[in-house]
C-alpha cells in the first residue's frame, strides 16, 4: 500500500446478497458529511447468504462501484467493512462484576465454548463489555469462521482495497443513527430482502437482538403467488400500494397481511421478552431497512406494537450536502453511512467489535 492511501480516513463498505453500498464520510467543524458514495445491484449468484461464490465477479463490481462513486471516486484505499450478520455468532453474557481483566477473556472463551456450537480455534472473535449493574458485567461476544474472514479479505485485495475494520451490522447502524439515543432504551426493526432483524441497545451500547426469517421478499413472491403475476410487477405494486387496503380489491393487502402478522407478532414477544426480564420499557422504536419504506408499514407496526414505530431521519446526522441523497434514499445507506463513521474516528482500528483484529494478511 501506498503512502499516500494512508492520508484519506477510511471509507465503509457494506455487502449484501443482492448490493453493495459505499461511503465516504469526513469530519467538519459541525457534523460529518457525505464526501462520495455509491451503490450497485449484483448479479444474482455472486453472494448467497452473506458467502462469497464468485469472488473474482464481487471484486468487479467493487471496482466498478469505487470507480463510478458520486459526485467522484472515492481516494482512499483502507476501508471498514460491515460484515453479514447471517454469517456471525453474535452472543450476550452476564458475568460477575468482580471478575478481573486478566482473567476475563479466559471467563468468556469458557461460557461461549459451553453455550455456542462453535470450536474457538475456527473462528475469530471480539469482544466489548457494554455495561455493568450493580453485582454484574455484561459483555457482546462476536465470532465469525477463519475462511470466512480471509473470503472476504481476499476479494478486497483483489479489488486494490485493504481492510482495517470487520464489524457486525447492529454495531454500524446504531452508529449512523445517533440521534439523542444514547439513553435509555432503544430498538431498531432493519427490515430487509430476506429477513427482518430487531436490535435493543441500552445507553448506546448493543445488548439484544432477534431475526425473524421473512422480508421484503416474501412478501413479493406471496403477492406474486396469490394475484398470478411476475415477481418484477409484484416489486412494482408492493412499493406503489404498500399496505392500501382498497388496492386490487383488497387482494393485494390479503397477500401481505399474514406475513406482517407473523414478523410483527415475533418482534413484540422479543420486545416483551426482554421488557420483563430486564424490568425496563424501550423508550423509542425505529424502522430502517428498504422494507420498511412499504407504505403502512409504520401505522401497522405502531398499532401492534401499542408504541409508535418511526423511520429515523438519518440526514441529521450527517451532511450531504449538495448530494442528491433524499430521505429516504439514505434508508439504504443505513449500515454502510454506520460504518463509514468508524473510519473518522480517532482509531478506527479498536473502534469497537473489531473481527479483523486477530487476522494476518499483508498490505
Amino acid at each position: 500500500m501506498k503512502r499516500k492511501d494512508l492520508l484519506h480516513p477510511a471509507f465503509g463498505i457494506d455487502i449484501s446478497d443482492f448490493s453493495v453500498e459505499i461511503a465516504g464520510i469526513t469530519r467538519t467543524y459541525t457534523k460529518p458529511r457525505v464526501s462520495s458514495y455509491g451503490r450497485i445491484l449484483l448479479d444474482k449468484g455472486i453472494v448467497e447468504d452473506g458467502i462469497i461464490k464468485k469472488p473474482d465477479a464481487l471484486a468487479g463490481f467493487l471496482k466498478k462501484v469505487f470507480a463510478n462513486a458520486k459526485p467522484h471516486a472515492l481516494r482512499s484505499k483502507l476501508c471498514s467493512v460491515s460484515i453479514p450478520e447471517s454469517q456471525v455468532l453474535m452472543y450476550h453474557l452476564k458475568l460477575p462484576r468482580n471478575i478481573g481483566s486478566s482473567v476475563l477473556r479466559k471467563t468468556i472463551l469458557h461460557e461461549v465454548s459451553k453455550n455456542l456450537p462453535i470450536n474457538i480455534q475456527d473462528v475469530y472473535f471480539d469482544y466489548q463489555v457494554v455495561g455493568f449493574d450493580q453485582h454484574n458485567k455484561f459483555i457482546f461476544f462476536a465470532a465469525a469462521k477463519k475462511t470466512f474472514i480471509h473470503m472476504y479479505i481476499d476479494v478486497l485485495q483483489k479489488a486494490s482495497l485493504f481492510p482495517l475494520a470487520f464489524e457486525v451490522e447492529p454495531i454500524s447502524i446504531f452508529r449512523s443513527l445517533h440521534m439523542g439515543a444514547k439513553k435509555g432504551v432503544v430498538a431498531v426493526i432493519d427490515a430487509g430482502a430476506k429477513n427482518t432483524k430487531a436490535y435493543i441497545f441500552k445507553n448506546g451500547n448493543f445488548v439484544a437482538h432477534y431475526t425473524v426469517n421473512s422480508g421484503g421478499e416474501d412478501i413479493t413472491e406471496s403477492i406474486s403467488r396469490n394475484l398470478h403475476l411476475s415477481n418484477e410487477r409484484s416489486e412494482k405494486i408492493k412499493k406503489q400500494y404498500g399496505l392500501d387496503p382498497d388496492a386490487r380489491e383488497g387482494c393485494l393487502f390479503k397477500a401481505i397481511l399474514p406475513l406482517l402478522n407473523k414478523t410483527a407478532s415475533e418482534l413484540k414477544t422479543f420486545f416483551n421478552h426482554y421488557k420483563i426480564r430486564e424490568k425496563e420499557s424501550i423508550r423509542k422504536i425505529y424502522m430502517i431497512g428498504g422494507a420498511s419504506l412499504l407504505t403502512g408499514a409504520q401505522d401497522f407496526f405502531t398499532t401492534v406494537f401499542e408504541q409508535k414505530a418511526e423511520r429515523p431521519n438519518l440526514l441529521d446526522r450527517i451532511q450531504t450536502k449538495s448530494l442528491n441523497i433524499g430521505r429516504n434514499d439514505a434508508m439504504l445507506y443505513a449500515n454502510v453511512f454506520g460504518v463509514s463513521l468508524r473510519g473518522i474516528e480517532k482509531e478506527p482500528y479498536g473502534a469497537g467489535i473489531n473481527l479483523l483484529s486477530q487476522a494476518r494478511y499483508k498490505t
